[in-house]
């Protein structure tokens, strides 16, 4: 019986802007996925009729968020400085999606964000209002709302206060920082809608400024 080939893990971290925010999660992961072919780099493949390139995005960015810091993993055969993978992928990218550093990622854990930034914007006119609603929003032990799942209609209700970490009124605009906690968090837009904000369509307000990942460093980074 033939040996399983080597392979080697790398996290890129990259930035989205522009329109291609709007793109869908599947979407992008065959974007990167073609962009890795097309550079040439020794990607592997998943068995069977139909093989994809190993590639998985392991926080999801709802369609329209823009962000600073948004991370896949990809599996190659061969081991390769992280520079090169950075510089041979840069240049196949369409434009909206831009590099900023590539991790060599020992074992074969998942990534897991455990921690995120979002900047949202806001008119400076309301920074009193917000401040104010902000501070009471933390000075409280719980802040209910009901989340309704779309598929089924079901809901419930649920607590997502111990899920804020520190919310920061600019002049315009909000950062909220959340902790991940059992794969839930509480949303940007959960978190406006607690601040007294029409928040039901936000996104393409809210930019991913930090995420903390589990046995990582942060990606606030510099670019390669």
């Amino acid at each position: 019986m033939s040996q399983p080939a080597q392979r080697y893990r790398y996290a890129i971290d990259f930035q989205i802007d522009g329109d291609i925010r709007f793109v869908a999660h599947k979407d992008v992961v065959r974007i990167l996925s073609r962009s890795c072919v097309r550079a040439n780099l020794p990607v592997a493949f998943t068995a069977g009729f139909n093989p994809r390139v190993r590639l998985s995005l392991p926080f999801p960015r709802p369609v329209g968020q823009a962000s600073d810091v948004e991370r896949a993993l990809v599996q190659l055969t061969e081991e390769l400085t992280e520079a090169a993978v950075g510089e041979a992928l840069r240049e196949h990218l369409p434009e909206g999606i831009r590099v900023r550093r590539v991790i060599r990622i020992e074992g074969t854990r998942p990534g897991q964000a455990e921690w995120v930034r979002y900047r949202i914007s806001t008119a400076p006119a309301d920074r009193e209002k917000y401040t104010r609603a902000a501070s009471r929003l933390l000075g409280s032990s719980s802040f209910e709302i009901t989340r309704v799942r779309h598929k089924d209609g079901k809901s419930r209700v649920v607590n997502i206060r111990p899920f804020i970490d520190a919310i920061d009124v600019r002049e315009d605009a909000i950062d909220v920082a959340t902790y991940i906690q059992a794969n839930s968090s509480a949303t940007p837009s959960e978190v406006c809608r607690a601040l007294g904000m029409e928040a039901d369509r936000i996104d393409h307000l809210v930019r991913r400024v930090e995420i903390r990942w589990q046995d990582s460093p942060p990606s606030q980074v510099t670019p390669l």
